[in-house]
């Protein structure tokens, strides 16, 4: 059975841990670009509920996907055919995940990530180097 107190516990622990990754990027306390992106995939972590050993790809539509996966407990590609199969508009968790996580970027760090560079990111590196060069300029 799930116990609700530790889930609650489980999900203010990795908002603390998504805010703080925040402000340290936003008070850029990081040395480096190398520091950046850990700092950066922590964040994410927070925000995915996901460990660092769960970035075991670069492909952000996947990490998105398994992150909405690890989430609600379906066995792995069963919620893309599910919602494929029900929606006409194509959308899924994963893609809503990760539009969300991008509108987060811009509202919490403050990176002004424009729709085309949110259109075109299809790797984590990819966003973490777009990110990266917002701040540093």
């Amino acid at each position: 059975m799930i116990d609700r107190q530790q889930i609650k516990a489980a999900l203010l622990a990795r908002k603390e841990q998504s805010a703080a990754c925040a402000r340290q990027i936003c008070e850029r306390t990081y040395r480096g670009q190398e520091e950046f992106a850990l700092l950066f995939r922590r964040y994410l972590c927070g925000k995915f509920m996901l460990e660092l050993e769960d970035l075991d790809t670069d492909d952000f539509y996947r990490i998105c996907q398994y992150s909405v996966e690890k989430a609600s407990l379906y066995p792995p590609g069963s919620i893309d055919a599910a919602e494929f199969a029900s929606k006409c508009g194509g959308a899924t968790t994963a893609t809503n995940k990760k539009v969300l996580f991008i509108m987060a970027l811009r509202r919490e760090l403050h990176i002004p990530i424009t729709v085309e560079e949110a259109v075109s990111v299809d790797l984590l590196s990819q966003l973490i180097a777009i990110c990266y060069q917002k701040l540093e300029g």
